[in-house]
């Protein structure tokens, strides 16, 4: 364990671990700054990313984390300079091996400009910069990384274009071949052709002049030559039509506007400014360069082209007539307030097309909504006036049902004869139409909601008189409810008549309910009355009573559901009543013996006052009741009078309780006294235990004759019977001490002394007269002491420790069998030091004397 102990601590130690972890803070600091400054230069990643590691821990306490860290810093910083002169010299290595070696190949000395920028580019990056360092012009090791990849995109780039070009001259000699077999078998010389091309395509893999594209596309440039020379006559008739297609557009178009997101078929402007350059190369004379296929794909494409264009002004035209004829509805139904319509919106959507839209699509659309929004608006005025019409009816009919019909003026008749204008003048203006609607379909609103109010007030007041007279019952306020029910769906002046029953219903409702409330008050008086009589009584015929109508009283409200009917109310209110009257004269003659029981205890507290407390004293707790009580020789409440009948019953309890107790005390000290005063012939006592005796007789105040001899009595007795006990024990300790000395030593005398003092020992006891007197007590010590100093007197004479003469070694034990020491008995100093007492000695009891 300890060899794997110190291995662990050399590691652990080597580590750091026992180390100052500041200095190994300030070595990583400086580390990373060193680190930070080289990244700027060289930019490389991992060193980034080891230099963050490094710094997020650069402040730790512990040692063994910033060594390693400070390692693996030092090993990025390391790693670095190693990798970017591997990458200036793959950088070398590939311009010299495959970049120059691929350009030579593919383009000679032609060499496209992009390609002969970024070479230069990377070879002054490359040119080993001014200082000592030897490093190159650029340190920036993405920027390296990204020259290296640019010219391997720039190697495989040259060879995808010369495969491109290989792979175009052979679709071109098959296409040339193709038109040769099928339109021009008997001209030789672009036979010749072909067949030259086709030679000098199967010779381009061992052919060296071939690695290079531009001579891969010189072959196909002598064979599109010849066969231009052959299709030269129907190239120019192709180019000829197209040009004739293409003046005539310009001549006649006319630009509406151009719209980027328009079908390339309508967009003519567009079209034309596209091709204008074609066009232009076209009408050059001598042998057209463009192959007769793409001649006539773009001669059928203007065709098109002007195809939709014609169709794009007949579109136009159409829509221009469109846009007259909306203009002329827009003015006939909505006059100068049309601005914000949908007819409106569409219109202006409709000029916007015609005018600046070079799209057929959109001028077709809006030329289909605009037609769209005309026949809304037409259909909008029809609903219109369908709907005014409707109204005017109806408001006509809402006048008879709120005014009555025979009433001639009132504000929905107003609007009902203006409306009535309109239809004969035939008003088409739909703003007009509409807003006489509104007013149609609003101008009883007022009516409606008069009504409507009086409708609910009414129907409330019904409400409540209905549950009112389903308690009541009365037939004649049951026919003014169905009068104000009719009223409320009268339909002829409707206003008038619930205005009418109202006020006739209202006045019928407050009569009966006011007969309803004063029985309601009747019966609740009358049970305040029963809950307090049946408190004083516990009547059981009361109480079902009672229980009855409280049950009522809980649904006295007669808009409450489950209310008490009128009839049973009263029914209810009048047998309570009867049965409280006949129990208040029941009451009256009861209260009469309580008071009568009451005054009688109330004599006997004042006699148990006079016996326990004396009649000269005026407070205390008996008195305070007899005084409290006798306001209750007043009271009616029978519960409050018994309780206090008993309070006062009880109230001298306390007392009897405390002068029993008392009592008992000092029959208890005069039975323990009266032994004592024998024993130690003491009158003093006697006096003491003979006015106890008088005290327990008195019959006039008692408690206080009681505590006025108790303190006489009680220290009398404490006094005497401590000095009887203290007499004992020191008999007791006499006997003891003279029965030590017994132990050594044989005296008759001592030992006669002992049997005395034990004899009187035993005979004495305080709680009887025949005991030992405290007199024979006291002598009978005094004597035992005497014997006890002639004999140790005697002892110190004859010197105990020349008994035992022998030089053996004994052990000294305690009485309670603790050893003390072992001791020579020869040796005269032996017990010297040790505390004077009966000790066991060689296995005898033996009393030793401090030295």
């Amino acid at each position: 364990m300890k060899q794997a102990y110190d291995t662990l601590y050399k590691v652990y130690d080597n580590t750091g671990g026992t180390s100052d972890p500041y200095e190994y803070q300030l070595e990583l600091e400086k580390l990373i700054n060193n680190a930070t400054e080289l990244n700027k230069k060289y930019n490389y990643d991992p060193l980034k990313d080891k230099i963050l590691a490094a710094d997020a821990v650069k402040n730790s306490l512990e040692t063994y984390v910033l060594q390693n860290y400070i390692v693996a810093l030092e090993n990025e910083i390391k790693q670095t300079l190693n990798q970017y002169q591997i990458l200036v010299k793959r950088l070398d290595a590939y311009l010299i091996e495959s970049v120059y070696g691929k350009m030579e190949e593919r383009y000679a000395e032609d060499i496209p400009d992009k390609y002969a920028g970024r070479i230069k580019e990377v070879e002054d990056a490359l040119v080993a910069a001014d200082d000592e360092s030897g490093d190159r012009v650029c340190t920036d090791m993405n920027v390296l990384s990204g020259y290296l990849r640019d010219l391997q995109t720039m190697v495989s780039e040259a060879d995808a274009e010369w495969q491109q070009a290989v792979a175009d001259l052979k679709k071109a000699i098959d296409d040339t071949k193709l038109k040769y077999d099928q339109n021009y078998s008997s001209n030789e010389p672009l036979n010749q052709a072909i067949k030259a091309a086709t030679d000098e395509y199967n010779n381009i893999d061992t052919d060296e002049r071939y690695s290079v594209i531009a001579n891969v596309k010189n072959i196909r440039t002598d064979l599109d030559n010849a066969l231009m020379k052959v299709e030269g006559t129907a190239r120019r008739g192709v180019a000829n039509d197209y040009i004739g297609i293409y003046d005539k557009l310009v001549k006649n178009f006319e630009t509406y506007g151009s719209d980027k997101y328009s079908v390339p078929t309508s967009n003519v402007g567009p079209y034309l400014e596209e091709n204008k350059e074609f066009a232009d190369e076209l009408r050059q004379e001598g042998l057209i360069t463009y192959s007769l296929e793409l001649l006539i794909e773009r001669r059928d494409r203007i065709k098109q082209v002007e195809e939709a264009y014609n169709a794009f002004c007949k579109a136009n035209e159409e829509l221009a007539e469109e846009i007259v004829v909306g203009r002329e509805e827009m003015e006939v139904y909505y006059g100068e307030q049309s601005e914000g319509t949908g007819l409106y919106k569409a219109l202006e959507r409709a000029e916007w097309a015609r005018t600046e839209s070079c799209c057929l699509d959109s001028l077709v659309k809006f030329r289909l909504n605009l037609r769209d929004s005309v026949s809304v608006t037409v259909r909008k005025y029809q609903t219109t006036l369908s709907n005014m019409k409707s109204l005017r009816i109806s408001a006509k009919n809402k006048h008879a049902m709120y005014y009555g019909a025979a009433d001639p003026d009132s504000e929905i008749l107003d609007i009902y004869n203006i409306a009535t204008d309109y239809i004969e003048k035939e008003e088409k203006n739909i703003f007009t139409l509409q807003a006489m609607v509104e007013r149609l379909d609003t101008c009883y609103a007022y009516a409606a909601d008069s009504c409507a109010k009086k409708e609910t007030a009414i129907q409330a007041v019904i409400d409540r008189a209905k549950v009112l007279n389903a308690l009541m019952a009365n037939l004649e306020f049951g026919d003014k409810i169905s009068n104000a029910i009719n009223a409320r769906y009268a339909m002829d002046a409707r206003i008038a008549a619930i205005t009418g029953q109202m006020e006739v219903l209202e006045q019928a409702y407050e009569e009966q309910l006011e007969l309803y409330v004063e029985a309601a008050d009747a019966m609740r008086k009358t049970v305040e009355t029963a809950a307090e009589l049946l408190e004083r009584t516990a009547d059981e015929s009361l109480a079902g009573l009672l229980a009855q109508a409280e049950d009522m009283v809980g649904h006295l409200d007669p808009m409450e559901e489950g209310a008490v009917v009128y009839a049973e109310l009263i029914a209810a209110t009048g047998s309570l009543k009867g049965k409280v009257d006949e129990l208040n004269q029941m009451l009256a003659d009861n209260l009469a013996c309580l008071h009568k029981a009451l005054a009688d205890a109330r004599e006997d507290a004042l006699s148990k006052h006079v016996f326990y407390y004396g009649a000269d004293r005026e407070s205390s707790e008996i008195m305070d009741v007899y005084r409290r009580s006798e306001s209750y020789l007043e009271y009616t409440d029978t519960m409050a009078i018994c309780l206090m009948t008993d309070t006062v019953s009880r109230c001298h309890r306390e007392a009897s309780v405390a002068c029993s107790k008392k009592e008992a005390e000092i029959l208890d000290v005069i039975g323990k006294s009266e032994p004592l005063v024998v024993l130690m012939a003491d009158q003093t006592i006697a006096e003491a235990i003979s006015r106890s005796q008088d005290a327990l007789e008195v019959e006039d105040g008692r408690i206080p004759a009681l505590e006025a001899v108790w303190p006489e009595l009680s220290e009398k007795y404490k006094d005497n019977a401590a000095l009887y006990d203290r007499a004992m024990l020191a008999l007791n300790d006499s006997i003891i001490r003279a029965e030590a000395l017994l132990l050594q030593v044989k005296d008759e005398a001592l030992k006669a002394a002992v049997a005395l003092a034990e004899g009187a020992l035993s005979r004495a006891d305080k709680t009887s007269e025949a005991a030992t007197l405290y007199a024979d007590l006291q002598l009978t010590t005094v004597g035992l002491a005497k014997e006890i100093e002639r004999v140790r007197k005697e002892l110190e004479a004859t010197s105990i420790y020349k008994v035992y003469a022998d030089s053996e070694e004994v052990p000294v034990y305690t009485l309670q069998g603790r050893f003390v020491k072992k001791v020579r008995l020869a040796d005269e100093d032996a017990f010297r030091g040790m505390p004077e007492g009966i000790y066991i000695v060689g296995g005898k009891k033996m009393y030793i004397k401090e030295k």
